[in-house]
């Protein structure tokens, strides 16, 4: 719902479905695959052709597009594992910039990543990893180079060539952290924090001319905290991005952050209930055209089989999801009922 919206556009709704599977295969003791593709049956709507023509006012452009299908490949991947403490993959996968990008699909608290981490990077990028564990999985570490197109460039009508570097540590002193968000494990007392960034330099050419136009240079930095015990579970991340090229005086600067939290009890054995909450925000454009938004999330989620080994195997959550624009003062408020089912 949006109150401020045109008639047609202040109510919406709709029902949307989302398939995934995924395969691991080891024909090897240190080789391994991973491939995990997602289905929208919904489909997409894609761009088929472009045609230019004059007409007595001037030049028209049409545009013929259809509905393709809605496939989207999350990650496939090969990994080189010779040693305990270090290994390497290379294929499609998601940047380790932030905590919650290093989460999988199912294991997440909401039923999709927080707002103001998307606004800074969305999506898979093809690339290769470096990644080592340490001190009982108590320290992870990578370093990865990709082709960063899960970042996108900020420039119309223009070619950019560049590759994303990317650096990733993350510490928990008090036992291993799995990359899962809440703790339906019920685990013991845990607390880990994380930095991570991401150095993209690039050089832009004119889409019309070949000539180039400037050289850039896009930083994203991300900070994390957060922290596990008896099925509490709590995390705040901070992310940064800076987007500077040697003509302007005004680099492209962004601020964001998110905090979620959320608390895994058992109502009866085999059944059990978590409020979740979730507050983000992001501040772009500040240099020039300073926009702040904000997004609120709260609901709970029903775990009918809470008895299994994996007690998230099925998972039932009823959301609140409101987002407001603060500097055009409008806002938005909108319900979820969301089924996850893993087998």
């Amino acid at each position: 719902m949006r109150p401020d919206a045109p008639p047609a556009d202040e109510f919406e709704h709709g029902f949307f479905a989302d398939v995934g599977l995924t395969v691991e295969a080891k024909l090897f003791e240190i080789w391994s695959g991973t491939l995990e593709v997602a289905f929208d049956p919904e489909g997409l709507e894609a761009v088929t052709g472009v045609e230019v023509f004059d007409v007595e006012d001037g030049v028209e452009t049409e545009i013929a597009t259809e509905i393709v299908s809605g496939v989207s490949v999350e990650e496939a991947t090969v990994a080189l594992d010779p040693w305990t403490f270090v290994g390497a993959k290379i294929g499609v996968m998601r940047i380790p910039l932030t905590l919650t990008q290093q989460a999988g699909n199912t294991a997440l608290l909401f039923p999709s990543r927080a707002p103001p981490n998307e606004v800074f990077q969305s999506g898979p990028d093809l690339g290769a990893l470096v990644y080592t564990s340490l001190w009982k999985k108590r320290i992870d570490g990578s370093f990865g180079v990709f082709s960063g197109e899960s970042l996108g460039l900020d420039v119309e009508d223009a070619i950019a060539r560049s590759v994303a570097l990317s650096w990733r540590l993350d510490v928990s002193p008090f036992g291993a952290f799995a990359y899962d968000e809440g703790d339906p494990g019920v685990g013991p007392f845990r607390l880990g924090g994380g930095f991570g960034i991401v150095y993209r330099p690039a050089e832009v050419f004119d889409e019309a001319s070949g000539e180039e136009r400037i050289t850039q240079d896009d930083v994203r930095l991300s900070a994390g905290l957060r922290m596990a015990v008896r099925g509490a579970y709590v995390a705040v991340e901070y992310l940064r991005r800076q987007q500077s090229d040697p003509l302007s005086s005004r680099p492209e600067i962004a601020d964001g952050g998110f905090a979620q939290a959320s608390f895994f009890f058992r109502v009866h054995p085999q059944v059990a209930l978590e409020p979740i909450a979730r507050l983000g925000f992001v501040a772009d454009d500040q240099a020039f055209d300073p926009r702040l938004t904000g997004w609120t999330d709260a609901g709970v989620s029903l775990y009918p089989l809470a008895h299994r080994p994996k007690p998230d195997q099925l998972k039932i959550s009823v959301l609140y999801m409101g987002a407001r624009r603060f500097t055009v003062e409008e806002e938005s408020h909108g319900a979820a009922l969301a089924t996850r089912f893993l087998f």
